[in-house]
């Protein structure tokens, strides 16, 4: 109890169940006067506060998990809380609530989850709630139950499954909800509500090694869905000579597929010295290139628009800004190419003496180059050439470097050409 009539209480239990599930709750509750009464400045108001933290032993029930860690409340009860400055600048706060399952010999799995975002300071709240994700692992449908001399190379053909549903609902606590033209909360939420689904199926064959094994050759398909509640249309603002932003709502579906081929090898060089110390330099080079097309099932979906007062014109996809980093919905069709090798070491070694003496050493982990090239793109076919190197030194301390190089240039407004 304060001295200006505000109170504060909290309870705090905790819990367990041995070999099973632990935890702790905390609940706390706090009515805050400020100045006297009848001073311009005497203001009151009660605030709340919710600890959880829950966790499950991993003996419980196999293959199965729940774990919560939340902390919410209302976004003036930190800066009420007399005699603690730290918390009082705490402004951002963060919950979590997990579920997940594996079935146990069988290939399903599901995650479930909810999540919780709030900016003390500017008083908005986010919810994702909820955030769904199943899948299924690898299915060999032609592959017989009981093997019997080598498989067959159709039998190798795999099919799986990648499914996500989130809802994103944010609002802000100082609203006065169904006053002064605001909308009720409930109504409010679910127009300001942001769902998404993904659907994926890729399929994939392994067939035979070529040349004893020097050669891999692994074809694939893959056939998804995009789903969400709106899309956003720009256009040119002549009058204020600016881009306009504007949604519509509805249900719309981004389909896309792929089809694939790539190859792959590893070549061996072998570099023998005299010295005393360093015996031999190993060099691994698997270079590797990949053949694939994309159509374009979305092409009323690609949209350009003015995007300033020289005329520049920007192609982008209307399906887009919700929780996804949609795709493009352009077709693609060309190879991709990537060159990766490692550098490995023989040298002679005083202190260990296992195997003669010789100890080997990796002297680079890996270093090389990617990129891709698009036929039907009528400009800009070729991407950036992405460059990656890393390496341990002392068997300790790693690094790591990486650089891109863009082939083409850029004009005054910073767009390539």
């Amino acid at each position: 109890i304060y001295s200006y009539g505000g109170w504060s209480v909290a309870v705090s239990p905790t819990y367990r169940r041995r070999y099973r599930f632990n935890g702790s709750f905390n609940l706390s509750m706090q009515s805050t006067k400020l100045n006297f009464k009848g001073d311009p400045d005497f203001s009151k108001t009660q605030t709340y506060f919710v600890n959880w933290n829950h966790s499950v032993d991993s003996r419980a029930r196999p293959g199965t998990n729940f774990s919560a860690n939340v902390s919410a409340g209302s976004t003036k009860y930190n800066r009420l809380v007399p005699n603690s400055p730290q918390r009082n600048f705490q402004n951002q706060l963060q919950s979590s609530i997990n579920y997940s399952k594996q079935w146990i010999g069988k290939p399903y799995n599901l995650s479930v989850s909810a999540n919780h975002n709030q900016n003390d300071y500017n008083h908005s709240i986010t919810l994702n709630l909820p955030s769904l994700s199943f899948s299924v692992n690898t299915l060999y449908p032609f592959q017989k139950k009981e093997f019997v001399g080598t498989p067959k190379w159709y039998e190798k053909f795999g099919v799986s499954y990648n499914g996500s549903f989130n809802n994103t609902v944010s609002f802000y606590d100082t609203l006065k909800y169904g006053k002064n033209g605001v909308k009720p909360f409930l109504r409010y939420l679910l127009d300001t509500a942001i769902w998404t689904a993904s659907h994926n199926i890729p399929m994939s064959l392994s067939l035979p090694p070529l040349f004893n094994g020097a050669l891999v050759i692994s074809p694939g398909i893959s056939y998804g869905q995009n789903w969400i509640q709106r899309v956003t249309q720009y256009e040119w603002n002549a009058a204020l000579k600016k881009v306009d932003t504007s949604l519509t709502k509805g249900v719309f579906i981004e389909h896309r597929a792929s089809f694939g081929l790539s190859l792959n090898t590893a070549l061996f060089g072998l570099y023998q010295f005299k010295s005393k110390k360093l015996i031999a330099i190993r060099h691994v080079v698997r270079p590797g290139l990949s053949f694939s097309y994309t159509p374009d099932f979305n092409r009323k979906h690609i949209k350009q628009f003015r995007a300033d007062t020289l005329g520049t014109m920007l192609t982008y996809n209307e399906i887009g800004g919700g929780v996804y980093s949609f795709f493009s919905s352009r077709q693609f069709a060309g190879m991709s190419f990537n060159l990766d090798n490692s550098l490995e070491g023989k040298i002679r070694s005083k202190k260990d003496t296992a195997d003669g003496g010789i100890k080997k050493i990796r002297l680079i982990d890996a270093y090389g180059l990617s990129t891709s090239y698009n036929l039907l793109a009528d400009s800009f076919r070729l991407s950036d050439v992405n460059l990656y190197a890393r390496t341990t030194l002392f068997e300790k301390i790693s690094i790591t470097a990486g650089a891109t190089l863009n082939p083409y240039d850029y004009n005054e407004r910073g767009y390539p050409v």
